[in-house]
């Protein structure tokens, strides 16, 4: 074992890279919610790994248009934070900096990919859906011990829903992928996705339980291959009603708290979640308005936060974020900073549309298009990129996806 991981660490061959491959892709894309930062640990270990053998020529750069695209587009985001923080430095530039850096790792990491695409996209399905039951199971097991809403090892309700939400992504392709022998582990842990991102409580990302499923279907090619058995159709409509009733209790009770702070609100009372957010919302327009170009800088995003809300809620707000994506980038890097985050969104789907046709083509683009549907969601009113699990997240998807249509570069891999 000893000297296997000594040539994996430092003269990995093929099929070592290829075994590697696998356990990075299961482990950033699925395991969020049970391993929490863990991941990010692990994706910022994959950058250095990839570095260090790029440099050594262990592993060739991948160099090729597609890849140059995507790389450009997360290093224009990069450097426009950077510009925002010189122009506006603060107290916490250079941690907001460091992590946006994350995503100049997307090179090093698509270039160790050497593994079949077909056998990457089966075990990353296989293990979306074992790992969406477990959360789910824990996540009931927590219900029932008290909890009232549900973070696992995440930390955080926002960011589970997010992650568990990218889990019902993968579950829906493999549940809707014709030919797929498990498509029945694609519909339990699409089942098991949804009670979990209802039981975070988190009402801004429920939406996504409706369009996601809605979103398959429309990207169906075939007009056969919604035909489903009737023992499969009862099989669903069980889990639903088990889903429905495992759920009933967080729903029902943020229901009833989305209808007691709509009434603070008529009554001028803003010290809900979602009175919070109005004040947030009215105080970053205005002081876009006020540096539309460059912005206050990453690291100043908290103190003008305190300092614009304070009078207007008589008590200072101070998140790391205004609980709008696009409404946040603009107060910290401006129009530069949005035109950059868009890119990082738009880029990838136009590579991915371009690719050679091929099995995996499909799947990719879905999966990247879902991907994106939650993080926009998300982003309309909390957190979207800018937390560590949620961007090494996105970082993984797009490295995945992209290897999927683009993977015959490996046959020119030095090993």
């Amino acid at each position: 074992m000893f000297n296997y991981l000594r040539l994996y660490f430092f003269n990995p061959d093929r099929k070592q890279l290829a075994a590697g491959n696998i356990v990075f892709m299961v482990i950033c894309l699925t395991l969020g919610a049970l391993v929490g930062s863990a991941t990010t640990v692990y994706v910022v270990c994959g950058i250095v790994y990839g570095t260090y053998h790029i440099l050594r020529g262990t592993v060739k750069l991948r160099v090729d248009r597609p890849v140059q695209a995507v790389a450009l587009a997360f290093s224009a985001y990069f450097l426009a934070e950077l510009i925002a923080g010189v122009a506006n430095p603060g107290a916490g530039t250079v941690s907001e900096l460091m992590s946006v850096a994350l995503f100049l790792g997307f090179v090093p990491l698509i270039s160790l990919m050497v593994i079949s695409p077909a056998l990457l996209l089966e075990k990353v399905e296989i293990s979306a859906a074992v790992i969406a039951v477990a959360s789910a199971l824990m996540s009931v097991g927590l219900i029932l011990v008290g909890f009232d809403r549900i973070e696992l090892a995440a930390g955080n309700a926002g960011v589970l829903a997010v992650v568990a939400s990218v889990l019902l992504v993968i579950n829906l392709n493999a549940a809707f992928r014709r030919g797929q022998k498990y498509w029945q582990f694609g519909f339990a842990g699409s089942l098991a996705a949804i009670l979990v991102i209802l039981l975070t409580g988190m009402r801004a990302l429920w939406p996504v339980i409706f369009i996601l499923p809605v979103f398959f279907v429309l990207m169906q090619q075939r007009e056969d291959a919604l035909l489903i058995s009737r023992k499969a159709l009862a099989g669903i409509v069980i889990g639903l009603m088990v889903v429905s009733v495992s759920a009933y209790p967080v729903v029902s009770w943020r229901v009833v708290q989305l209808s007691r702070s709509l009434k603070q609100i008529d009554e001028g009372n803003y010290t809900s979640s979602i009175g919070d957010r109005l004040v947030l919302w009215k105080a970053g327009y205005e002081l876009a308005l006020q540096q539309p170009v460059f912005g206050y800088g990453p690291g100043n995003v908290s103190k003008i936060m305190a300092e614009s809300t304070a009078e207007a809620r008589g008590g200072a707000l101070s998140f790391s974020h205004f609980h709008s994506a696009f409404l946040n980038e603009m107060v910290r890097a401006g129009i530069v900073g949005v035109a950059a985050l868009l890119a990082v969104f738009i880029v990838p789907i136009l590579v991915v549309i371009k690719a050679p046709r091929s099995v995996e083509a499909p799947h990719a683009l879905k999966i990247m298009i879902g991907t994106q549907i939650v993080y926009m969601i998300s982003g309309l009113t909390g957190i979207m990129l800018g937390h560590d699990i949620t961007d090494s997240l996105y970082l993984c998807v797009i490295v995945f996806c992209i290897y999927l249509v683009y993977p015959s570069y490996h046959s020119r891999q030095v090993l």
